[in-house]
C-alpha cells in the first residue's frame, strides 16, 4: 500500500508539473513581453535580413518613423531607406557580421549596440571590410520589437578592416 501511494503521488506530481510547464510556455506574457533576449533576437534577425538583402523582412522590422544616422552625421528618415536601396540594386550586401552585442532594456525600449563588419556594393562601388559600431533603438509595439533608430559610427582603426572610401554614405533612395 505504501508503494502504491508513493507511485501515485509521483505520477500526480509529474502530471501537475508537466501541465504547469506547458501553461507557462503558452502564457502570453512569456512570449509577448519585452525582454533583453527578445530585443537581441530582433537585432540578430535585422542583421540576417541585411546580409540576405531581404528588403521585405527589413521593412517589417522597422517602425514607420524609422531613421538612420550614417557615419557622415546626416539623418535619413523612412522605413523604406534600406529596402528601396536593395530593391533598386543601389545597395547589395555580401557580408553583414555582428559581434560584441550589448543590450540594455528600459521598459518597452531596448538599446542594442554591436560591432559590424560589412561588404557589398553601394551606388555601383564595391566596399569591403567596412567596420562600424552600430546602435539600434528598439521599441516594443503591438507585441513585437520595431527598430526606430540606427546610429552608425565608423571604426577606422579596427584590425583587418579598412575605412569606407569616397564619402559614400546612406541617402534616401526613392
Amino acid at each position: 500500500m505504501n508503494r502504491k501511494w508513493i507511485i501515485s503521488f509521483i505520477s500526480v506530481g509529474t502530471l501537475v508539473a508537466a501541465i504547469a510547464i506547458s501553461l507557462a510556455a503558452k502564457s502570453p506574457k512569456a512570449e509577448t513581453g519585452p525582454t533583453a533576449e527578445g530585443a537581441l533576437a530582433a537585432d540578430n534577425e535585422f542583421a540576417k535580413a541585411m546580409k540576405d538583402n531581404d528588403a521585405n523582412r527589413i521593412e517589417s522590422l522597422l517602425s514607420d518613423d524609422y531613421a538612420v544616422i550614417p557615419t557622415n552625421g546626416d539623418v535619413v528618415e523612412g522605413k523604406d531607406t534600406f529596402p528601396n536601396g536593395i530593391k533598386s540594386g543601389v545597395l547589395t550586401k555580401s557580408v553583414f557580421q555582428t559581434t560584441e552585442p550589448r543590450v540594455r532594456l528600459y521598459g518597452n525600449t531596448a538599446v542594442v549596440t554591436t560591432k559590424v563588419v560589412m561588404a557589398g556594393v553601394f551606388h555601383g562601388k564595391l566596399y569591403k571590410d567596412v567596420g562600424e559600431r552600430q546602435t539600434e533603438v528598439w521599441v516594443w509595439k503591438d507585441k513585437a520589437w520595431k527598430c526606430v533608430l540606427t546610429h552608425e559610427t565608423e571604426l577606422k582603426d579596427m584590425p583587418g578592416v579598412i575605412s569606407s572610401d569616397g564619402g559614400q554614405h546612406w541617402t534616401k533612395i526613392q
